[in-house]
């Protein structure tokens, strides 16, 4: 199984995917207004 994330920082919202062979498998939307759903964010490769 191949997994990848995604990271997507913006002024307004971050957006994160993790995408499973090829089919998203979750995805999260943070906005400063709201509460933080996740902590720090490192990247890294999965093998």
């Amino acid at each position: 199984m191949r997994t990848e994330i995604f990271i997507n920082q913006g002024v307004n919202e971050s957006r994160i995917a993790i995408v499973e062979d090829k089919q998203l498998a979750e995805i999260w939307i943070e906005r400063p207004e709201s509460e933080r759903m996740v902590g720090d964010i490192y990247k890294g490769a999965v093998t």
